[in-house]
């Protein structure tokens, strides 16, 4: 409801009309009286542009506002100068907005509550019509690459109207690797076919051990008060399949088991990864049998069920309620999110390439093995509430809402994004979406996918270690760091073309010789405080 009180001249006819931002809709009321409460009543989410306009007016006295964030793709046409090197000071950039955009732009009037150039906030934000122009000054240690842009307005009830476009302006600065002084910090791995986890120090000492009765399923994290937190293989033979796990283990200093969670069954099964929340909660991958009857019910194309079923991979949240024991309090399904071309007679049947917010069940890799997805990585943007997924098999990199409930999640509304728990945002490889073709494709059999923390250099960019398995040009391996094309709010733009954007990784660590520097599985990357990388050639040992 929007109810405005307005004082009025006697013997005077007023008029009071709302300009609505969606859906685009003029309302208005006349009245006489001496004194008028006009009561308007809008739609839940409705954006009402601010301030509303009153014909002979002299002011509103109150306003009861309820509105909702929106985010308008490619409402500005142009960014000048759109581009400014690492370290420039002062820079004065001007954002052309679009007239004839929907939502329309707010009332001259109104002025931006900011800009943005990625996640950098510029100052001394003034407009001009369709101008916007802001002061920015660009951090020595900014990624380089291409960045989104976005203006704000302000909206009732303390909202944000966002105009954006992405890939509009490039932070220009020097990849080229340099030799500097190590971060001297302690590093956590476990072997491949060791039971026990090592802590090391910058000079390759063993500080602490940690032992188990699994070997690894794949991964061993340090928590905040030196537990070790590891993933197990609990030998589950009906999923034979790189990184099974089965058993998820919370280990203090002394080595005394905390938590031991098994999710091990002929249909189910842990596998690769772990990722704790701030809530003291886990996230989980886990592969979940589908029969060869379900996967053509889906709609799978009966040549690409090679193994005669498919395991889709799922995330679940757990809660510790006892020594072996947990709740699951929040789950995800890739299977609730399919979408195919192959068959109309069967479920999920539309056209690929209009829903990059789903996932082609008939995308496969090679002859369409059993391990249909292979997520192989799990991280957490606690600013967003969300979850950034490494599928191998795929190529790619997908953003998924964790902020839905279990219900949303498995359907395609509710949530912070509205989308429930349909694909936010994807990257590495368009042509899984309809959107490319393999001269698209990034990844190949990339794993460890992670935001970089808070306070890093590069924070909030996604940093993979890209195996390169099957690289056209070549057999070899690279880090590839990208800032995706979101918004102060976690919203992700599609650009005209239909491809998710960046255009390109922000920056990208290769041998000197490429072809010197090839781990065909697992590994790693991990940004450090100072600006350096760690790497990890898992198959060789070496960091």
């Amino acid at each position: 409801m929007y109810k405005i009180a307005k004082r009025i001249e006697s013997g005077r006819t007023n008029q009071v009309s709302l300009e609505l931002l969606e859906p685009r809709l003029l309302l208005s009321s006349t009245t006489g009286a001496d004194d008028a409460e006009i009561i308007v009543d809008l739609p839940v989410d409705t954006v009402v542009s601010a301030p509303v306009s009153i014909d002979s007016a002299s002011g509103i006295e109150s306003a009861d506002e309820t509105a909702a964030n929106v985010t308008v793709p490619d409402g500005i046409l142009s960014v000048s100068p759109s581009s400014a090197d690492q370290g420039a000071a002062n820079l004065l950039v001007t954002f052309t907005l679009d007239a004839n955009i929907s939502p329309s732009l707010p009332p001259s009037f109104v002025s931006p509550s900011g800009a943005w150039i990625g996640q950098i906030a510029g100052t001394s934000v003034a407009r001009n019509g369709t101008e916007v122009t802001a002061y920015f000054t660009i951090p020595d240690d900014e990624p380089a690459g291409m960045k989104g842009v976005s203006v704000g307005f302000p909206a009732p009830g303390g909202n944000t109207l966002l105009y954006t476009k992405s890939a509009a302006f490039e932070i220009v600065g020097d990849s080229t690797p340099t030799v500097g002084d190590p971060w001297t910090g302690y590093t956590l791995f476990n072997p491949l076919n060791e039971t026990t986890t090592y802590l090391i120090d910058i000079d390759g000492d063993v500080v602490h051990t940690w032992e188990s009765d699994y070997r690894p399923g794949m991964s061993a994290y340090l928590t905040e008060d030196g537990s070790l937190l590891r993933m197990g293989n609990a030998n589950n033979t009906n999923f034979a399949a790189g990184g099974a796990g089965g058993v998820t283990q919370l280990i203090d200093w002394d080595g005394n088991i905390i938590w031991e969670y098994a999710y091990s069954r002929d249909t189910y099964l842990t596998h690769h990864d772990v990722e704790i929340l701030p809530n003291g909660n886990v996230l989980l991958i886990a592969w979940e049998l589908k029969t060869h009857a379900q996967a053509v019910q889906a709609g799978r194309n009966e040549a690409l069920l090679n193994d005669g079923e498919l395991w889709p991979d799922s995330i679940m949240e757990v809660q510790t309620t006892g020594e072996t024991s947990g709740d699951i309090v929040w789950q995800w399904h890739a299977w609730d999110h399919l979408i195919q071309d192959h068959d109309a007679t069967k479920d999920n049947f539309g056209a690929v390439a209009d829903h990059p917010e789903l996932i082609d069940v008939n995308y496969a890799l090679g002859a369409g093995g059993a391990d249909w997805t292979h997520v192989n990585s799990i991280d957490y943007n606690a600013e967003f509430d969300q979850i950034l997924l490494s599928v191998r098999s795929f190529g790619e990199i997908w953003v998924i809402d964790h902020s839905t409930t279990t219900t949303q999640a498995a359907g395609h509304n509710g949530g912070g994004a509205g989308m429930g728990g349909d694909i936010l945002y994807r990257w590495g490889n368009p042509q899984t979406y309809g959107a490319g073709d393999v001269g698209d494709q990034v990844f190949y059999g990339q794993h460890d996918a992670q935001w970089i923390a808070e306070g890093l250099p590069g924070q909030g960019n996604i940093l993979v270690f890209n195996n390169g398995q099957n690289r056209p040009e070549g057999q070899y391996s690279s880090i590839e760091e990208i800032a995706p094309p979101v918004d102060t709010l976690g919203a992700y733009s599609l650009a005209p073309s239909g491809v998710y954007g960046p255009d390109s990784p922000s920056w990208i660590y290769t041998a000197q010789t490429p072809t010197a520097f090839y781990a065909n599985q697992i590994s790693g990357a991990q940004r450090m405080a100072n600006g350096n990388t760690l790497i990890c050639n898992g198959p060789d040992g070496d960091f």
